[in-house]
Protein backbone atom coordinates (compact mmCIF):
# COMPACT_ATOMS: atom_id res chain seq x y z
CA UNK A 1 0.00 0.00 0.00
CA UNK A 2 1.10 3.62 -0.74
CA UNK A 3 0.36 7.31 0.45
CA UNK A 4 -3.59 7.38 -0.30
CA UNK A 5 -3.54 3.94 2.11
CA UNK A 6 -1.76 5.49 5.04
CA UNK A 7 -4.46 9.07 4.81
CA UNK A 8 -7.22 6.15 4.85
CA UNK A 9 -5.53 4.34 8.22
CA UNK A 10 -5.45 7.68 9.66
CA UNK A 11 -9.08 8.75 8.53
CA UNK A 12 -10.32 5.31 9.90
CA UNK A 13 -8.81 5.78 13.47
CA UNK A 14 -10.78 8.89 13.79
CA UNK A 15 -8.14 11.53 13.11
CA UNK A 16 -8.37 14.48 11.06
CA UNK A 17 -7.35 13.88 7.38
CA UNK A 18 -7.43 16.09 4.42
CA UNK A 19 -10.33 15.83 1.93
CA UNK A 20 -8.50 13.91 -0.57
CA UNK A 21 -9.01 11.77 -3.83
CA UNK A 22 -6.48 9.35 -5.80
CA UNK A 23 -5.89 8.86 -9.23
CA UNK A 24 -4.57 5.72 -10.89
CA UNK A 25 -5.75 6.66 -14.61
CA UNK A 26 -5.43 9.83 -15.96
CA UNK A 27 -9.37 9.90 -16.91
CA UNK A 28 -10.17 10.15 -12.94
CA UNK A 29 -8.27 13.50 -12.63
CA UNK A 30 -11.97 15.52 -13.90
CA UNK A 31 -13.90 13.72 -11.41
CA UNK A 32 -12.00 14.24 -8.81
CA UNK A 33 -11.57 18.11 -9.51
CA UNK A 34 -15.30 18.24 -9.16
CA UNK A 35 -15.71 16.48 -5.63
CA UNK A 36 -12.78 18.54 -3.79
CA UNK A 37 -13.08 22.42 -2.89
CA UNK A 38 -10.46 24.05 -5.32
CA UNK A 39 -7.88 24.75 -5.44
CA UNK A 40 -5.79 21.61 -4.66
CA UNK A 41 -2.91 20.15 -4.01
CA UNK A 42 -1.29 17.73 -6.69
CA UNK A 43 1.48 14.86 -5.65
CA UNK A 44 2.92 12.55 -7.44
CA UNK A 45 2.22 9.35 -6.22
CA UNK A 46 5.53 7.27 -5.50
CA UNK A 47 6.15 4.40 -2.77
CA UNK A 48 9.88 5.10 -3.48
CA UNK A 49 10.42 8.59 -3.49
CA UNK A 50 9.92 10.47 0.33
CA UNK A 51 10.78 13.74 -0.46
CA UNK A 52 8.18 14.53 -3.24
CA UNK A 53 8.82 18.60 -3.62
CA UNK A 54 12.54 18.36 -4.40
CA UNK A 55 11.73 16.33 -7.19
CA UNK A 56 9.14 18.95 -8.68
CA UNK A 57 6.30 16.22 -7.73
CA UNK A 58 3.89 18.62 -5.90
CA UNK A 59 2.03 21.56 -7.19
CA UNK A 60 -0.22 24.42 -5.31
CA UNK A 61 -3.04 26.02 -6.08
CA UNK A 62 -4.40 24.10 -8.89
CA UNK A 63 -7.88 24.65 -10.21
CA UNK A 64 -8.02 23.64 -14.06
CA UNK A 65 -8.24 19.98 -15.22
CA UNK A 66 -5.76 21.05 -17.94
CA UNK A 67 -3.26 21.78 -15.04
CA UNK A 68 -3.72 18.58 -13.46
CA UNK A 69 -3.45 16.52 -16.93
CA UNK A 70 0.11 18.77 -17.50
CA UNK A 71 1.24 17.35 -13.81
CA UNK A 72 0.19 14.39 -14.31
CA UNK A 73 2.97 14.26 -17.30
CA UNK A 74 5.63 15.97 -16.08
CA UNK A 75 5.39 13.52 -13.28
CA UNK A 76 5.21 10.75 -15.00
CA UNK A 77 8.60 12.17 -16.93
CA UNK A 78 10.27 12.99 -13.67
CA UNK A 79 9.94 9.52 -12.12
CA UNK A 80 10.48 7.55 -15.28
CA UNK A 81 13.79 9.37 -15.25
CA UNK A 82 14.18 8.13 -11.18
CA UNK A 83 13.63 4.93 -12.36
CA UNK A 84 10.81 5.53 -9.90
CA UNK A 85 7.02 3.88 -9.75
CA UNK A 86 4.64 6.19 -10.72
CA UNK A 87 1.55 5.40 -8.68
CA UNK A 88 -0.83 8.35 -9.92
CA UNK A 89 -2.02 11.60 -8.59
CA UNK A 90 -3.35 12.46 -5.16
CA UNK A 91 -5.26 15.32 -4.96
CA UNK A 92 -6.25 16.79 -2.11
CA UNK A 93 -7.86 20.00 -0.86
CA UNK A 94 -5.37 23.04 -0.31
CA UNK A 95 -5.82 23.48 3.29
CA UNK A 96 -4.40 26.66 5.17
CA UNK A 97 -3.32 26.92 9.00
CA UNK A 98 -1.57 29.70 10.99
CA UNK A 99 0.61 27.46 12.58
CA UNK A 100 2.52 23.88 11.55
CA UNK A 101 2.65 21.08 14.28
CA UNK A 102 4.25 18.02 14.04
CA UNK A 103 2.51 15.25 16.05
CA UNK A 104 3.34 11.38 15.87
CA UNK A 105 3.68 8.16 18.08
CA UNK A 106 5.45 5.62 18.29
CA UNK A 107 6.90 2.82 20.74
CA UNK A 108 9.92 3.11 23.38
CA UNK A 109 11.47 0.33 24.40
CA UNK A 110 11.56 1.35 27.96
CA UNK A 111 8.32 3.39 28.22
CA UNK A 112 5.70 1.25 24.96
CA UNK A 113 3.41 3.73 23.65
CA UNK A 114 4.95 7.33 23.35
CA UNK A 115 3.08 10.40 21.55
CA UNK A 116 4.72 13.22 20.25
CA UNK A 117 3.51 17.02 19.82
CA UNK A 118 5.36 19.64 18.63
CA UNK A 119 6.29 22.46 16.32
CA UNK A 120 6.62 21.43 12.42
CA UNK A 121 6.90 21.80 9.26
CA UNK A 122 10.15 21.75 7.15
CA UNK A 123 12.26 23.25 10.47
CA UNK A 124 10.90 20.73 12.89
CA UNK A 125 14.43 19.54 13.66
CA UNK A 126 15.68 23.21 14.04
CA UNK A 127 12.83 23.97 16.36
CA UNK A 128 13.07 21.21 18.54
CA UNK A 129 9.89 22.52 20.35
CA UNK A 130 8.19 19.10 21.19
CA UNK A 131 6.46 17.39 24.49
CA UNK A 132 5.96 13.93 25.13
CA UNK A 133 2.73 11.56 26.07
CA UNK A 134 2.81 8.23 27.75
CA UNK A 135 -0.24 6.85 26.24
CA UNK A 136 -2.90 6.87 26.48
CA UNK A 137 -3.59 9.78 28.63
CA UNK A 138 -5.98 12.17 29.19
CA UNK A 139 -7.66 15.39 27.88
CA UNK A 140 -6.16 17.94 29.92
CA UNK A 141 -3.01 15.91 30.11
CA UNK A 142 -2.76 16.81 26.30
CA UNK A 143 -3.28 20.43 27.48
CA UNK A 144 -0.86 20.70 29.71
CA UNK A 145 1.46 19.18 26.88
CA UNK A 146 0.16 21.77 24.58
CA UNK A 147 0.62 24.59 26.91
CA UNK A 148 4.20 23.86 27.38
CA UNK A 149 5.20 24.75 23.81
CA UNK A 150 6.62 27.56 22.59
CA UNK A 151 4.86 27.84 20.00
CA UNK A 152 1.93 27.94 22.01
CA UNK A 153 2.39 31.10 22.67
CA UNK A 154 1.03 32.24 19.93
CA UNK A 155 -2.52 30.03 20.45
CA UNK A 156 -4.06 32.75 22.19
CA UNK A 157 -6.79 35.55 20.81
CA UNK A 158 -4.92 38.29 20.15
CA UNK A 159 -4.89 41.58 17.80
CA UNK A 160 -8.59 40.75 17.37
CA UNK A 161 -7.68 37.07 16.28
CA UNK A 162 -9.53 34.10 17.66
CA UNK A 163 -7.62 31.78 19.96
CA UNK A 164 -6.69 27.96 18.70
CA UNK A 165 -9.42 25.58 19.79
CA UNK A 166 -6.94 23.58 22.08
CA UNK A 167 -9.96 21.11 23.00
CA UNK A 168 -9.39 20.07 18.89
CA UNK A 169 -6.16 19.42 19.21
CA UNK A 170 -6.10 17.73 22.41
CA UNK A 171 -9.12 15.56 21.66
CA UNK A 172 -6.74 14.84 18.63
CA UNK A 173 -3.96 13.65 20.53
CA UNK A 174 -6.09 11.59 22.86
CA UNK A 175 -7.09 9.98 19.58
CA UNK A 176 -4.22 9.28 18.59
CA UNK A 177 -2.50 7.41 21.83
CA UNK A 178 -5.89 5.13 22.29
CA UNK A 179 -5.70 4.02 18.54
CA UNK A 180 -1.89 3.85 18.78
CA UNK A 181 -1.99 1.33 21.89
CA UNK A 182 -4.76 -0.40 20.41
CA UNK A 183 -2.91 -1.46 17.71
CA UNK A 184 -0.61 -3.65 20.06
CA UNK A 185 2.56 -3.07 18.25
CA UNK A 186 1.40 -3.45 14.58
CA UNK A 187 3.37 0.00 14.28
CA UNK A 188 6.75 1.16 15.24
CA UNK A 189 5.84 5.06 13.93
CA UNK A 190 3.65 7.40 12.88
CA UNK A 191 4.75 10.44 11.93
CA UNK A 192 2.09 13.24 10.89
CA UNK A 193 4.01 16.49 9.40
CA UNK A 194 2.99 19.04 9.09
CA UNK A 195 -0.71 18.78 10.98
CA UNK A 196 -2.47 22.29 10.17
CA UNK A 197 -3.46 24.57 13.12
CA UNK A 198 -6.06 27.35 12.39
CA UNK A 199 -7.75 30.14 14.63
CA UNK A 200 -10.81 29.13 12.50
CA UNK A 201 -10.93 25.70 12.05
CA UNK A 202 -10.16 22.39 13.28
CA UNK A 203 -6.65 20.73 12.93
CA UNK A 204 -6.11 18.67 10.30
CA UNK A 205 -3.27 16.28 9.08
CA UNK A 206 -1.98 16.59 5.62
CA UNK A 207 0.91 14.71 5.81
CA UNK A 208 2.23 11.57 7.15
CA UNK A 209 4.36 8.09 7.76
CA UNK A 210 2.82 5.23 9.10
CA UNK A 211 5.98 2.50 9.63
CA UNK A 212 4.32 -0.93 10.37
CA UNK A 213 6.81 -3.26 12.48
CA UNK A 214 9.53 -4.58 11.38
CA UNK A 215 9.64 -6.94 8.41
CA UNK A 216 6.45 -5.18 6.71
CA UNK A 217 6.87 -1.87 4.18
CA UNK A 218 6.64 1.76 5.65
CA UNK A 219 3.29 3.37 3.60
CA UNK A 220 4.21 7.05 2.81
CA UNK A 221 3.16 9.92 1.68
CA UNK A 222 5.25 13.49 1.53
CA UNK A 223 4.15 16.82 0.10
CA UNK A 224 8.52 17.87 1.08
Amino acid sequence: MIGDATLALLAQAGLPVVRHRVCRRQEDIAAALESLQRPVVLKGVSAAITHKSEHGLVRLGVSAPEQAHAAWRDYQTVLDGLSADFGGLLVAEQARGDFELAVGAHWDATFGPVVMVGHGGVLVEAYQDMQFLLAPFTRAQALAAIARLRVARGFAATRGLPAVDLQALAAMLVTLGQWFVQQQGAFSSIDANPVLVSRTAAPVLVDAVVIPCAGARAERIRSH
